[in-house]
């Protein structure tokens, strides 16, 4: 018994040591959504500031069953982000995540490469509804009040970029069939 106690508070003491991603609760992805804020609401004009890019090659965003949210609310960080995505994965197109509230976003699609972004109407503006079931943590997408997507929020970690010593935020979603 004595053994299994040692083993346990090892292991989670290896995760915190170790970094290792952890999957955050409904108030965690809030304060998360809500630092990467740039403005203060939807009409003030910087929605071309992002908050999280998830690379889009193929259409990746529309089809694939898992999507990685890389934060670059920090302006270098979507500089390096950019620059990963480009020289290691040959992808040029974005769909970015511009929150304005924490339950609230645009969404942006992009190709980098030839410095485009589409033009934001009424319809590129969604909620977010988090919630917490069977411990797991569920984000739903919606847009005028109708459920768009829903995602497993998996994990929360950080990742190294292209330059030493550089690293971003990752949020790994897995989207659920509907």
């Amino acid at each position: 018994m004595r053994l299994i106690g040692i083993f346990l508070a090892l292991s989670f003491l290896g995760q915190e040591l170790f970094g290792q991603a952890l999957r955050p609760s409904k108030t965690q992805l809030f304060k998360i959504f809500k630092s990467s804020i740039n403005q203060d609401s939807k009409r003030s004009g910087n929605l071309r500031s992002d908050s999280w890019l998830i690379p889009n090659k193929d259409s990746s965003f529309y089809t694939s069953d898992t999507l990685y949210l890389y934060d670059v609310s920090n302006y270098l960080n979507r500089a390096e982000v950019h620059n990963y995505y480009i020289q290691t994965k040959n992808c040029c197109d974005f769909v970015a995540l511009v929150f304005y509230r924490k339950t609230a976003f645009a969404h942006v699609e992009q190709n980098i490469c030839a410095a485009r972004a589409k033009v934001v109407t009424n319809k590129d503006f969604y909620t977010i509804a988090i919630v917490e079931e069977n411990n797991q943590t569920i984000m739903r997408i919606l847009q005028h009040n109708q459920l768009i997507y829903t995602f497993n929020v998996i994990a929360f970690d950080e990742v190294s970029l292209l330059k030493e010593g550089r690293a971003t935020k990752r949020l790994k979603l897995v989207r659920e069939k509907m």
